[in-house]
């Protein structure tokens, strides 16, 4: 049998519904279920915006959701069992425990970096007085450009959003809820379309990546390690075997020893070190390391790497160590004398490094795209029309989602001309498309659940020196735009719904149910979010919340974009140079690896975009030397073995987070940070 033919088979329905039928436990998933997953998601958001802005605790901030891993827990050894007891309701099934995983872990960013944060904050920001003074320059370089249907106009709504209600005032009755209506309904075509955009990437790039290239999707695996098979196990078989609870007690104590040292509970003693303080770097050969370099530990990181083939794994590391050895060559010739002498930054700035990232990102995302589409083509060639028509019809939403986004965007550019706008807006939305590919491609192959992106398009359109070229009518308005979805994506929506189709798939699910529920969820939790958002700020002032969110990061926005609009220097040939080099070896590296299978794969290439891989790439080093020793002197049976203990780091770092959550939102504890967003 012809690869082709394999491939036509596994990409059609009908081999996607033979995959789903071969898969363990029952597809059914009843209504009950899918309003609890619903009712779930809500208090995920609420019990995540009170933690965040009143306790500074972080429980959603990361691909890996701890509320969820929580819930699923409890479901799974409290609500279940209980339920068995029970002769009037049945406990819940594999497939419905995964419905309300996956809808808690699509949701999980919405209230926080996903969307609440991010656009409450900015709808208020560009009127307030006490910001847009006459020497920020916003009444001339920004103001005029923005699109007043986006935001509150009246300075004494701004200014009562920013100090909050008297305490004799009542929420629902004076908080000026017409004037936030016009605004967030405006947005909301914006979100509309870009969660669209994601949804459909997913169905078109999921079979693909699922069926043909067999990604492992490490974040969609680790839920269902611990959910038993069907309704006959009452417990999961992770939780049965000593090697998983080794694994578990390993970060659960070193986290509950280190909090306890922070909360001042225990003295004398000395946390055990995960970070190692390059400090130590310093007036040494390695001298020029220092802002680049990194040596720290991540438990959940470790058993993550550790499901990868070697290949996925060593690539991580191997990049990053590229990476710093790039900076060390680039001090010892002159060029700077530490990491930190080439700048970089989430919204345009890029150095040699970087901009090889964002070349790389871009290259990365278009390969990924094509081999989807022409897979699509490919499987599509033997079906008959009906199937033909079934199969293309995500092809016909994302396209349809695509061109809703540039609408909409070109919609609110009041102080550009059609055609130009819509032209930019064009380039913009493409631009970000493949990007989004990129991350999505690297949450499923790699499961690296912490990351930003320090490339997009204005890094771009900086180092070509086009801000000009664009003009303030389109670039200021866009960075706006961007801010919302794109900016700080730690909990980036697009991987999560390509996770939530994989365990769904896996899990044999009802699809029409499944994705109902999943898309009553996410308007469920976007609703919640942006009113409890609104809520919470009038009662105790926005002034009050994250100062991050809302006091630092909004006005930083819109005086970048001023800065932006007003660039005058020449484009940077080198950053451009540097750019195109990133992707012409992506390509390269993709075509070797056809016949060089020892050839590095480029996904760690791409993340010389993304500062966070510091704190993971030593994880992933360790566990790359284990698997390969394992493989090499144990076999396949040794490694599923000792699988087990590794899924226990998994859980027992997210178990010690929510723990120390717990603790420090009753006992009202400072200085205890033990969560999956140290890193940041």
């Amino acid at each position: 049998m012809s690869q082709g033919s394999t491939y036509q088979r596994a990409n059609s329905p009908e081999g996607r519904a033979g995959h789903r039928a071969a898969s363990t436990g029952a597809a059914r998933i009843r209504w009950g279920a899918a309003v609890l997953a619903v009712v779930l998601c809500v208090l995920q958001a609420l019990l995540t915006l009170y933690a965040s802005h009143r306790q500074g605790i972080y429980v959603t901030s990361t691909q890996i959701s701890v509320v969820s891993f929580v819930i699923l827990v409890l479901l799974v050894v409290g609500v279940n069992p209980l339920l068995r007891i029970l002769p009037w309701i049945k406990p819940l099934g594999r497939a419905e425990l995964i419905l309300v995983f996956a809808t808690l872990a699509v949701t999980a960013g919405i209230s926080t970096f996903g969307l609440a944060d991010q656009l409450v904050p900015l709808i208020a920001t560009p009127h307030n007085p006490k910001w847009a003074t006459a020497q920020r320059g916003w009444d001339k370089d920004i103001l005029p450009f923005l699109d007043d249907r986006l935001y509150l106009r009246d300075e004494r709504q701004v200014v009562q959003f920013r100090e909050g209600l008297d305490p004799s005032q009542s929420l629902w009755r004076d908080v000026p809820w017409r004037a936030w209506l016009g605004p967030l309904f405006n947005w909301f075509g914006f979100v509309a379309a870009g969660y669209g955009l994601f949804y459909f990437l997913t169905l078109v790039l999921y079979p693909q990546w699922a069926y043909r290239e067999k990604l492992i999707f490490p974040l969609a695996k680790i839920p269902q390690e611990l959910i038993p098979p069907g309704n006959r196990g009452r417990i999961p078989a992770s939780f049965r075997t000593g090697v998983f609870w080794v694994g578990f007690l390993v970060p659960f104590c070193v986290q509950l020893w280190n909090g306890s040292i922070a909360a001042g509970w225990l003295h004398g003693v000395s946390p055990i070190p995960l970070v190692l303080d390059t400090g130590v770097l310093k007036d040494t050969a390695f001298n020029s390391l220092l802002g680049a370099f990194n040596l720290s530990v991540f438990f959940a990181a470790v058993g993550i790497a550790f499901l990868l083939p070697p290949a996925v794994s060593f690539s991580i590391w191997f990049y990053f160590l590229v990476y710093n050895a790039m900076v060390f060559a680039a001090c010892s010739l002159g060029f700077g004398k530490t990491g930190a002498d080439f700048p970089r930054d989430w919204i345009w700035t890029s150095n040699f490094l970087t901009a090889q990232g964002g070349g790389a990102i871009v290259a990365f995302g278009v390969i990924c795209l094509y081999k989807a589409l022409a897979g699509y083509r490919e499987g599509a060639r033997d079906l008959s029309p009906s199937e033909r028509r079934r199969q293309l019809w995500p092809l016909v939403g994302l396209g349809a989602s695509f061109l809703g986004m540039i609408w909409w965007m070109t919609a609110h550019l009041p102080a550009a001309s059609r055609w130009q706008g819509l032209f930019w807006v064009f380039v913009f939305v493409t631009l970000l498309t493949v990007i989004t590919v990129s991350l999505m491609r690297v949450v499923a192959e790699c499961g690296i659940f912490g990351y930003q992106s320090w490339t997009g398009p204005f890094h771009f359109a900086k180092m070509l020196n086009l801000p000009r070229v664009i003009g303030a009518g389109v670039i200021a308005p866009l960075l706006t735009f961007y801010s919302i979805l794109f900016l700080d994506i730690k909990t980036f929506i697009a991987p999560a719904f390509l996770n939530a189709e994989k365990m769904s798939d896996d899990a044999g699910s009802t699809r029409f149910r499944f994705h109902l529920t999943l898309w009553i969820s996410i308007l469920a939790t976007v609703t919640a979010s942006v009113v409890g958002s609104i809520l919470l700020a009038y009662r105790v002032g926005a002034q009050q919340m994250s100062s991050w969110f809302y006091s630092q990061a909004t006005p930083m926005l819109l005086d970048r974009a001023r800065k932006l609009v007003e660039w005058q220097q020449a484009w940077s040939p080198g950053h451009v140079t540097s750019a195109v080099a990133g992707a012409a070896w992506v390509i390269l590296s993709v075509f070797l690896r056809r016949t060089l299978f020892w050839f590095p794969h480029p996904v760690g290439y791409i993340m010389f975009v993304n500062p966070l891989i510091r704190a993971y790439w030593f994880s992933f080093f360790i566990a790359w030397l284990v698997k390969t020793m394992v493989l090499k002197y144990g076999g396949r049976h040794t490694f599923e073995r000792v699988k087990p203990f590794f899924i226990g780091l998994i859980i027992g770092e997210i178990m010690a987070c929510a723990v120390w959550a717990v603790l420090v939102w009753a006992l009202g504890l400072s200085g205890v940070h033990i969560d999956l967003n140290r890193h940041a």
